[in-house]
């Protein structure tokens, strides 16, 4: 129970600095806000945003997997 709320807490605030570092037009126009926020936020860092969405993706790939020969 507590996991979700802090889950729900962490999605929130990154919605809310997506929000306040980017445009509206910004907001519209990338396919990949966090690739942008990161660049804007980063700076030449910005490489960081896209690996950890990778590392993300094969988490929730793995727990797919597990989960489906349930």
């Amino acid at each position: 129970m507590f996991s979700c709320v802090i889950v729900t807490v962490i999605y929130t605030l990154f919605n809310v600095a997506l929000y306040v570092v980017l445009t509206p037009d910004e907001l519209l126009i990338t396919p990949a806000t966090a690739v942008v926020f990161a660049e804007k936020v980063y700076g030449r860092y910005a490489f960081i945003m896209p690996l950890c969405v990778a590392i993300s993706t094969v988490g929730s790939a793995n727990g797919a997997i597990m989960t489906s020969s349930r």
